[in-house]
């Protein structure tokens, strides 16, 4: 583990534009550099790069973070590999923190194990170009099967000897100790003899996503009943076949650049579909897919495309997987394929445009293929036809997302030639029926949509959080995305509060009269609390600080665990637009210095935001005045209260405005 000293000495040398600047060509406007995102296309550059502040972002799609992010967003590392690769750039010794003779002693037998595979690996390989029988049997299988030398060596193809204890020796004689062998499988043993476990197969060995050997599978060339045709390598503390895609290393920036998987079964085929530049493409190799291998895919893309028999058992097992997708709100689409085929073969009949065709034509939502392929089945047998409804509802009962699963229902309801009521009806059932089994410690995913909306609390922009319950979503900010906030309907109040948060953020380096600008806000709101919850738990975090005697910087938020603090500092910090000064020069217009205005923007901030706070109490009071004003029953001395009431808080509310140096238009609440 990289000591937390080690990570801030990375964080503090890293720089945004030399970062970036290595994989985007940037150029200087103003106080930013702007460039064309390497995440999504555009002939206009909005991917801005802010010097001052460390960090980038995107105006048109939206991304943003800072060099780490970026790092692991463009050249999908993880944390700590994107940490690796900064302390690289910046000639930073990686200290590690000290860990516990138990951590440290399971960590180097991890390296030790990944080091014996590699070396096996390896040795596979060799065997493989470097001598008659590996060239003569397991270079011809492949090479039969149409491979070429490129992608035989992407994927480490070898062979391993008939002769029953070649790699055994090999690895004895190079050092390697047998339990470690014997450990990951490559070796078996009985009374004292040793032989090697893939003797006389193919070897395609298995790489996690940094491209490190796990595991490997071995296929047998002869035939015979009695010989399982695959042997792989057993569970181990660095192999877990759940847990592992195969082909995701050599894929995973291809999933990102096409946003779309491709989900075969088997090693040959998923060779065979990179071999053909379809390289977004991963297998399952045989498992059925689970959701770590699911989340695994969802950090490069939320679509999936299942390459399957399409019959109804190739229906079953992609379905198998599809609904645990579709619980991790991914979007799951299923290409039937010709009976009797598999993608290899497939490939090998259309050619690459002509795969790239098919997969264009026949990819079909899984839900409505498996709807059509159900009700063809069922024909007119109201009994297998009632069955078939509860399924395909069981199925869009686990989509997260609640728009699309009105949708489905809509559609399904149609082909089905059903009253989209009765849909609607069976799969709130549905979903009644898994948040009790999950309730009940039943362990059901209740995905992302109504059965999870009790507990889905709020988040930054356009993330779900995990917070409080039934909180409100954060909208756009006002002019930078999305309709005019009056046309949406939020209330004022929240972008009082907002502003107020966007104005502590920036005011982290300036002061009023030798005070922090951030205390003088937070003395000014001291009386005020916040409405939406989760700008008032940001607020929250200021005071917090301010009361230790700290004042509270945006690196906070950059760097917090949760990802709507980063988001939300990136979205209020970064600007799509400045004053050009060739512009105010033109103009004969001075630009006074920020810091010469600090005090009149907190006024102004405050000034609404308590104004605001006002006008909801006089909307109220209004309506009470004139609810009471048409009941013959209200004692007038009610009344004259209420009008007295009325009257001192207008009174407040000129007072408040006057001291901001402004008239404040009243905006509806």
């Amino acid at each position: 583990m990289i000591s937390p000293e080690t990570i801030q000495r990375i964080k503090d040398a890293a720089r945004i534009e030399d970062v970036v600047g290595e994989f985007v060509p940037l150029k200087k406007r103003g106080s930013t550099l702007l460039g064309l995102c390497p995440f999504h296309r555009e002939k206009t550059p909005s991917f801005n790069v802010n010097i001052t502040r460390n960090t980038y972002k995107c105006f048109g799609c939206g991304k943003g973070g800072d060099a780490i992010s970026f790092l692991e967003e463009h050249e999908k590392l993880s944390y700590p590999e994107a940490l690796r690769w900064l302390a690289d750039r910046y000639q930073i010794e990686v200290e590690e923190k000290q860990a516990s003779p138990e951590q440290a002693a399971e960590r180097n037998h991890q390296e030790s194990l990944l080091i014996v595979n590699q070396f096996a690996a390896q040795w596979f390989t060799e065997q493989m170009f470097n001598t008659e029988e590996g060239q003569a049997v397991g270079l011809s299988y492949f090479q039969e099967r149409g491979l070429r030398k490129d992608s035989i060596e992407s994927f480490q193809l070898g062979w391993c000897p008939e002769n029953g204890e070649s790699l055994t020796e090999a690895a004895q004689k190079a050092g390697y100790r047998l339990e470690f062998l014997e450990e990951l499988g490559l070796t078996r043993s009985k009374e004292g003899r040793y032989w090697d476990f893939y003797r006389g197969r193919v070897i395609f060995p298995i790489q996690n996503a940094a491209g490190k050997v796990i595991a490997f599978g071995a296929r047998t060339l002869r035939s015979g009943s009695n010989i399982p045709k695959y042997l792989n390598s057993p569970e181990s503390p660095i192999y877990s076949k759940g847990e592992v895609l195969y082909g995701l290393h050599q894929a995973r920036r291809a999933m990102a650049d096409a946003d779309m998987a491709y989900l075969v079964e088997g090693y040959m085929d998923l060779i065979a579909m990179h071999q053909a530049e379809i390289k977004n493409s991963v297998a399952s190799s045989g498992t059925a897919l689970s959701s770590p291998q699911l989340r695994m895919i969802r950090r490069y893309t939320r679509n999936i495309t299942m390459l399957y028999d399409g019959d109804s058992a190739g229906l079953k097992a992609a379905m198998r997987g599809a609904e645990t997708a579709l619980e991790e709100d991914m979007h799951v689409y299923f290409a039937p394929l010709p009976q009797g085929e598999d993608p290899d073969s497939l490939l090998q009949r259309l050619g690459s445009e002509g795969m790239r065709e098919f997969l264009s034509e026949k990819s079909q939502d899984i839900i409505l293929y498996k709807t059509d392929l159900l009700l063809q089945e069922a024909g007119k047998d109201p009994v297998q036809k009632a069955a078939m409804v509860r399924d395909v509802v069981e199925s869009i009962s686990r989509v997260g997302d609640p728009i699309a699963r009105s949708l489905y229902l809509k559609k399904c309801a149609e082909k089905m030639e059903l009253p989209e009521a009765v849909l609607i009806q069976e799969s709130n059932k549905a979903l009644q029926q898994r948040m009790r089994r999950a309730q009940s410690g039943g362990g059901i995913s209740l995905g992302g949509g109504a059965a999870a909306g009790a507990n889905a609390g709020y988040g930054g922009p356009g993330v779900a959080g995990a917070g409080g319950a039934g909180s409100e979503a954060l909208p756009p900010l006002p002019g930078m995305e999305g309709p005019d906030p009056q046309e949406t309907k939020v209330p004022a109040y929240v972008h009082r509060e907002r502003d107020l948060v966007r104005l502590l953020m920036e005011s982290e380096n300036y002061h009023v009269e030798e005070q922090s600008a951030i205390s003088v806000i937070l003395e000014q709101i001291s009386d005020v609390d916040l409405e939406h919850p989760f700008y008032a738990e940001v607020v929250q975090e200021y005071r917090a600080a301010w009361s230790e005697g700290r004042v509270l910087g945006t690196q906070f938020f950059f760097d917090h665990e949760r990802r709507e603090y980063k988001e939300l500092a990136l979205e209020l910090l970064h600007k799509p637009y400045e004053i050009s000064p060739n512009w105010t020069l033109k103009h004969e217009i001075a630009i006074t210095d920020r810091r010469f205005l600090i005090r009149k923007d907190i006024e102004k901030v405050v000034a609404y935001l308590k104004a605001d706070k006002l006008d909801r109490l006089l909307a109220e009071l209004h309506r009470n005045l004139k609810d009471a004003s048409a009941d013959e029953s209200t004692d007038p001395s009610d009344i004259q209260h209420m009008l007295g009431l009325y009257q001192e808080l207008r009174q407040a509310r000129s007072a408040i405005t006057g001291a901001a140096g402004q008239m404040l238009v009243k905006r509806d609440v």
